[in-house]
């Protein structure tokens, strides 16, 4: 799909008329849109395939003067999902006219965020740039809220769980709070690489954003970093509480197996088609009984004395 920035509404319209300058963004394109963005606008076609590459890293890429700036962006696509969190690319085009290309194979809440900023000027690309780095710390900063949320929810649910079905919920956040980590790493590199290209002028007012955006990245990846220790020691933790959980069930249930055996036992004697001690007796089921109560209360008493009950 290809966008187009409409300043006198501060949003991005769809559209079938590519302009020669302003920004276009183009989200998932098809293999003529992704043509017509190389045919129209003059993006190399090399470019056009890392920006849409899933997997793609983030870093810094040159052809004829123009330059690729690929970003990391946090991807939430459901607690459904085997993996609810991810990182996607989202790559920026800054062409040597006034024309500035973001490209991403994925909706992202990132540029929603760039758009409500009221100071946004797509005609000055390096503060775009480093604006939209903003947005996408921030936009981490929430992902990571909400996964410690998540966290927190299923840990009240597994203090008493006996299921395995809890541990896999964390594992999945877990492998979230790994791609978020990679994701970060990647950015903050290619942005001290940025920082130090001589190639890459940049003025004084937007060095103070870029540098903004790094302490924003690194508090990131900090905040990352400790979600993601403490997730795996919670993991083993609730492991073991579910074990133990389910050790107590064993016991309390070989506890009441016991505590049974010996009505059954009385029980089964006085059923054998041989002469026993008072069956002639008319109160002889009374005595079964009595002695299965007293027999099972006896047990009970000394398991409780225990606390093994």
């Amino acid at each position: 799909m290809l966008y187009v920035f409409r300043p006198e509404k501060h949003d991005l319209e769809p559209t079938n008329a590519l302009p020669s300058s302003g920004w276009v963004h183009v989200v998932d394109p098809s293999p003529e849109e992704a043509a017509r963005v190389h045919r129209e606008l003059g993006v190399p076609k090399e470019l056009i395939g890392h920006a849409l590459d899933l997997d793609e890293v983030a870093r810094v890429d040159r052809d004829n003067g123009t330059s690729l700036i690929m970003l990391r962006v946090p991807w939430g696509r459901g607690s459904g999902h085997e993996l609810p969190y991810r990182a996607a690319p989202l790559g920026v085009v800054l062409m040597e006219s006034r024309l500035l290309v973001t490209i991403s194979p994925i909706e992202t809440e990132v540029i929603g965020d760039l758009l409500a900023l009221r100071a946004l000027d797509p005609s000055r690309h390096h503060r775009f740039l480093f604006q939209l780095i903003l947005c996408m710390a921030e936009r981490f900063l929430k992902a990571l809220r909400e996964i410690d949320l998540e966290v927190g929810r299923l840990e009240d649910e597994l203090q008493a769980s006996l299921r395995n079905q809890e541990v896999l919920e964390l594992l999945k956040y877990q492998k979230s709070l790994v791609h978020f980590t990679a994701a970060l790493t990647s950015n903050r590199i290619m942005l001290e690489r940025l920082q130090r290209d001589p190639r890459f002028h940049i003025s004084p007012e937007d060095h103070d954003i870029l540098e903004d955006a790094l302490v924003e990245i690194h508090q990131v990846i900090e905040m990352a970093s400790i979600s993601e220790n403490v997730l795996s020691e919670m993991m083993d933790a609730f492991a073991s509480i579910i074990s133990n959980n389910l050790n107590v069930v064993m016991k309390v249930m070989t506890a009441l197996a016991m505590i049974l055996v010996f009505p059954t036992m009385v029980a089964s004697f006085y059923g054998m088609n041989v002469r026993l001690p008072l069956q002639e007796h008319p109160l002889a089921f009374t005595f079964a009984i009595l002695i299965s109560i007293v027999m099972s209360t006896t047990v009970t008493v000394i398991f409780l004395r225990k606390r093994w009950l």
